[in-house]
């Protein structure tokens, strides 16, 4: 199953060509995908690859999405803190890394979510978050751009949804 996701994030577009075009979803497509999204997150490392740093080590890596249908957009908590993330395609400030850093996150369609990092104006890095149907799981493939806008698969990173309350952090709520 990740052979063909390493493919496609090998032959993606090229970094300074990415465009965000968030697809023009219905109410009830909104909501259910705000459903898949809503909820624990854990990292499942057995079935996560990582070709350019090493995995995560010690505490489980894990994060919560809080869903807001009115606004369109998710509150991300993690262990570096909690942000609002507008699925708008726009690039706003990032609000858990440095100041010249801004993310743009829009949806692909009810499943797919792409987000696109910059630092100082220029690409950084893409996530595609591909969500299953049933909304318990999901990979993302990472993929970083280099100065050229070339990019490089940097990860897929296969996730469980879990019990909420169940700890994904040292410290998790």
């Amino acid at each position: 199953m990740l052979v063909p996701l390493v493919t496609w994030a090998q032959t993606g577009s090229r970094g300074s060509e990415i465009q965000p075009r968030p697809a023009p979803l219905t109410d009830e497509q909104w909501e259910r995908l705000l459903d898949r999204l809503d909820g624990t997150w854990q990292l499942n490392l057995e079935k996560s690859v990582y070709f350019l740093t090493a995995p995560p080590q010690g505490a489980p890596a894990g994060h919560i999405y809080v869903k807001d249908v009115d606004r369109r957009g998710i509150t991300y908590r993690s262990d570096a803190g909690d942000s609002f993330q507008v699925l708008d395609g726009k690039p706003y400030p990032s609000q858990l890394t440095p100041q010249s850093t801004t993310v743009a996150r829009w949806p692909v369609n009810e499943f797919t979510l792409e987000n696109l990092t910059s630092t100082d104006g220029k690409p950084t890095q893409i996530l595609m978050q591909f969500l299953a149907a049933d909304g318990q799981s999901k990979i993302i493939v990472a993929r970083s751009i280099d100065e050229h806008g070339g990019q490089t698969p940097a990860a897929v990173m296969y996730w469980d949804k879990v019990p909420d309350g169940t700890p994904v952090w040292t410290d998790s709520p």
